[in-house]
């Protein structure tokens, strides 16, 4: 049957292991794209980066410069995206 999870893969491993898959699950499902990852996994775009970044100083995940690079151009869109006529864009 698609899309049912087997309960029993999660049992036994730490919470903290099961939400760093599921962010990079996801994050890898999108494409990269942290937008939709933080859209799908109902988190803000800046939770999601802090997680990572959390991973990448504690071992766990390796980001490379071109992965920085695509976050940052990813936070301009955002603020464009948020931008309202009369309001002043965030420095």
């Amino acid at each position: 049957m698609s899309g049912t999870v087997d309960m029993d893969a999660f049992v036994g491993r730490r919470l903290a292991d099961v939400e760093r898959d599921l962010i990079l699950s996801t994050l890898s499902r999108c494409g990269g794209n942290r937008t939709w990852a933080a859209d799908i996994l109902g988190v803000s775009v800046r939770t999601l980066r802090n997680k990572l970044m959390r991973y990448r100083d504690s071992g766990l995940i390796e980001i490379t410069p071109a992965d920085e690079a695509a976050a940052q151009e990813e936070q301009r869109l955002q603020i464009l995206v948020a931008y309202q006529p009369g309001r002043r864009l965030p420095s």
